[in-house]
């Protein structure tokens, strides 16, 4: 199974996400992350942070859990 990383570097690389979106995504990683850490981390302001998860959760590529935290939905790829 692939890890988080490797897979947010193959959607990158074959343009399924924008650049804030791979931003974010390198943000959450591998673990469970609370959209204030995904802001600080990611260095993107907080508006386009959103508006990239929003997009993510649209896609399927990551979901929200308990306590606004978010993950890569590696699952179903």
């Amino acid at each position: 199974k692939a890890s988080a990383i490797e897979y947010i570097d193959l959607i990158a690389e074959k343009g399924e996400v924008s650049a804030d979106e791979a931003a974010v995504l390198k943000a959450i990683g591998n673990g469970t992350v609370q959209i204030d850490d995904i802001i600080s981390a990611s260095g993107i302001q907080a508006h386009k942070v959103l508006a990239a998860m929003t997009m993510l959760e649209i896609k399927g590529i990551v979901s929200q859990e308990s306590g606004k935290k978010f993950r890569i939905n590696l699952s179903s790829k």
